[in-house]
């Protein structure tokens, strides 16, 4: 009799009760989703800003290898000795010879004299065969400015001409000026290391990670140790100096670290894959729609229940009035 009364009842106790499971879930997933990840990116940026302090280091260890050139009497002798001297010329060669050989990082040391003069250690491994003149280096947009400008040293990474483009086969130069006592400019001295001993210091032992270097032209080199990630979204950022700046993709998936090389218009960027913290995301999810489910099928028990109890008397009552009523 009371039917469509015990009906309402049943339908509003499971609305409500699912709706406030539902608001309820999407509150506590949309939350330590932030958590989560927000955590995850705290730890990444603080492990790479680690590593990118050590890479600097080791930059500034190979700025002070050499900078023992800088105030060397031969070498500075050497350029300002308008004449040839072998003696001068094979002493300057066995000094580069020697550096370059202090270190398994370095590919090759040049010096370019502003009297035209050029000492070049022997080629190795990676290091072009066949150097750029004076003239041809002035060509380079990173390297007049250097040259015309008061700054004293200068990191930046190309690619040795007919090698290709990647991380495997790009050298990272540093450029210092040589001056004599006097401050006068006698030229310029010109290190080149392999980009894989820079790499590796951002190396991630996280699967799918990898780094990039972005030259100030856009260009960019990848670590050698990873196949290739999604670039884009480094292509469509706008290159900002200062601190590390991270980001996301516009799908989550990867974590974008950047930090400004010293000395350099180039960027450091470390890619991390974002999968684990998406399958935890992904378990919790799933963990609220069986808690979901859980909720609906307890609720549509316990409206039965209740709707009974308010019905069933009713019901009693209505017969007792029925049978009691004249007739």
């Amino acid at each position: 009799m009371f039917n469509r009364l015990e009906f309402k009842i049943r339908a509003l106790i499971v609305t409500v009760i699912s709706t406030s499971a539902l608001i309820t879930s999407v509150f506590l997933y949309c939350a330590l989703r932030q958590n989560i990840i927000g955590h995850s990116v705290r730890l990444a940026v603080q492990y790479a800003e680690q590593q990118n302090r050590n890479a600097q280091l080791f930059l500034s260890l190979m700025e002070e290898t050499a900078k023992l050139l800088l105030n060397d009497e031969d070498i500075i002798r050497a350029l300002q000795n308008p004449n040839f001297n072998s003696s001068i010329v094979n002493k300057a060669i066995d000094k580069l010879n020697g550096i370059q050989t202090s270190s398994v990082s370095l590919t090759g040391m040049t010096i370019y004299g502003l009297n035209r003069a050029y000492y070049s250690s022997d080629s190795i491994d990676l290091a072009p065969n066949h150097r750029p003149t004076l003239e041809q280096l002035m060509q380079n947009s990173a390297f007049r400015c250097f040259a015309t400008s008061a700054q004293q040293r200068l990191w930046w990474t190309h690619a040795p001409e007919a090698r290709g483009r990647s991380g495997q086969n790009a050298i990272l130069t540093l450029a210092l000026k040589i001056v004599n006592p006097a401050g006068k400019r006698l030229g310029y001295v010109l290190l080149d290391m392999r980009t894989p001993s820079f790499f590796q210091f951002f190396a991630d032992p996280r699967k799918g990670s990898g780094a990039y270097i972005m030259a100030g032209s856009r260009e960019l080199f990848r670590a050698p140790y990873h196949r290739g990630l999604p670039v884009e979204p480094l292509r469509s950022r706008p290159k900002k100096n200062g601190p590390a700046k991270f980001f996301m993709d516009r799908f989550g998936r990867f974590l974008y670290i950047g930090f400004p090389i010293s000395y350099s218009s180039d960027t450091i960027v470390k890619v991390l894959p974002l999968a684990g913290v998406r399958r935890q995301l992904f378990g919790f999810l799933l963990l609220l729609l069986l808690s979901n489910l859980a909720f609906i099928g307890g609720s549509v028990w316990v409206s039965r229940i209740i709707s009974a109890s308010i019905t069933r008397p009713l019901n009693e009552l209505l017969l007792k009035m029925q049978k009691t009523a004249p007739l």
